[in-house]
């Protein structure tokens, strides 16, 4: 695979790591405005839920399994690594139990969105459903670490 083949899904990852970051600057504006909080709450759901589902539309639509893995893989990543960067420059916990433990709560939505875009790539029903099934699963352990 040559390097521009790998420009869209990079360029998809970063565009919702974007997109995710953006929704957190107006989150504040949206909260003065009455009904404000409901439809942040809103748009915050659906980019979630658009988050294991980037992957299966790409590998589906493209048939790209390496760039279908690269989006269901590198925004999730980034959150992790984007959060821990962040921890470490503020001088906040070092936990060390802590960071491995949201280390491989990010790896296993990593893994499930990568495997998610892996399978609707291969561009049959019976993977799409494995890819749909992966999404789910993707969502499952994304509530099972909300404390």
């Amino acid at each position: 695979m040559n390097k521009k083949e790998l420009v869209l899904p990079a360029t998809i990852s970063l565009l919702i790591i974007a997109l995710f970051g953006l929704s957190s600057l107006i989150r504040d504006p949206l909260r003065t405005l009455s009904g404000g909080a409901s439809i942040y709450s809103s748009i915050e759901t659906i980019i979630i839920l658009g988050l294991p589902a980037a992957p299966i539309i790409y590998g589906w639509i493209r048939g790209d399994k390496i760039g279908s893995m690269i989006i269901g893989i590198i925004p999730m990543a980034g959150f992790i690594f984007g959060g821990l960067l962040g921890l470490l420059i503020s001088g906040g916990s070092s936990n060390l139990p802590e960071m491995v433990r949201s280390i491989a709560y990010v790896g296993s939505l990593s893994m499930a969105g990568g495997l998610a875009g892996y399978f609707a790539s291969k561009r049959k029903l019976k993977y799409l459903l494995v890819a749909i099934c992966f999404g789910i699963l993707w969502i499952f352990i994304l509530l099972s670490g909300i404390h």
